[in-house]
């Protein structure tokens, strides 16, 4: 069965630009402009159109058991994660997960990362020494480090239930690397 929701799949966010408007914008400029427009005035639609069904729902439970598979496998490697609530709100696991990553938390589930303009929400954040002593690294990586530092730098990692690399899941993991950049 296919319903249609009240609310818009991100209406728990704030007002900055995140991966979805991104992503949503490159593969339908119709239903940006449709966001857009709701944005000013909101009466101008009645709701948005959600699609809610069976299908989408499995996908969302495998994916998130897929989720805490790997979270459960690094912890398996003795990496310490620190996994953040989705019910803390935004904002919370904004600052949640920079306190996380001063404090050099070696894996962070579940973060939030963001700019004044844009916000993004990653999978996972793992340490830079952590990621390369468990899963190696190449030569830009391992070029790239900064000896002198005492700040941690940490790499994006997006987990994906599907078995090959799409686009979007590129440009997804593109958008978290740019604002990682922008904030370490």
């Amino acid at each position: 069965m296919i319903a249609v929701s009240p609310e818009r799949p991100n209406s728990a966010r704030d007002d900055r630009f995140s991966t979805r408007d991104l992503l949503g914008y490159l593969l339908c400029r119709h239903a940006t402009w449709r966001d857009i427009q709701r944005t000013i005035d909101p009466g101008y639609f009645e709701r948005p159109i959600v699609l809610n069904d069976d299908l989408r729902k499995m996908r969302s439970v495998l994916g998130q058991k897929h989720e805490q598979q790997w979270v459960e496998a690094l912890r398996a490697r003795g990496i310490t994660v620190e996994s953040l609530s989705k019910k803390d709100g935004v904002q919370a696991r904004q600052e949640r997960t920079a306190a996380a990553m001063a404090a050099g938390v070696q894996a962070i589930h579940g973060g939030v990362l963001g700019t004044e303009t844009w916000m993004g929400e990653p999978d996972l954040l793992i340490r830079r020494d952590v990621f390369e002593r468990h899963f190696g690294a190449g030569e830009q990586l391992a070029a790239s480090a900064d000896e002198g530092s005492a700040k941690h730098i940490y790499e994006v990692a997006d987990i994906k239930l599907m078995g090959s690399l799409t686009v979007p899941t590129l440009l997804q993991v593109a958008f978290y690397a740019e604002l990682m950049a922008e904030i370490q």
